[in-house]
């Protein structure tokens, strides 16, 4: 959906007040509770972590 932890958290807001709710079907995550949230949030700090190193890497072997 997103590497962005912001980008994801508007996202997250804008569903809400649709009324419409997030569903994952790669984890099985429960959001509707303290440690389903607390994985949902380790899982998109390292997916923004990776794509950060990415570019960094991309720019490192740029002339």
């Amino acid at each position: 959906l997103t590497r962005s932890v912001k980008d994801f958290h508007v996202l997250m807001d804008l569903f809400d007040r649709h009324g419409a709710k997030f569903v994952s079907i790669t984890q099985s995550l429960d959001t509707h509770h303290p440690m389903g949230r607390l994985l949902r949030n380790i899982l998109l700090d390292f997916a923004q972590f990776e794509r950060e190193m990415t570019g960094d890497r991309t720019r490192d072997k740029m002339p």
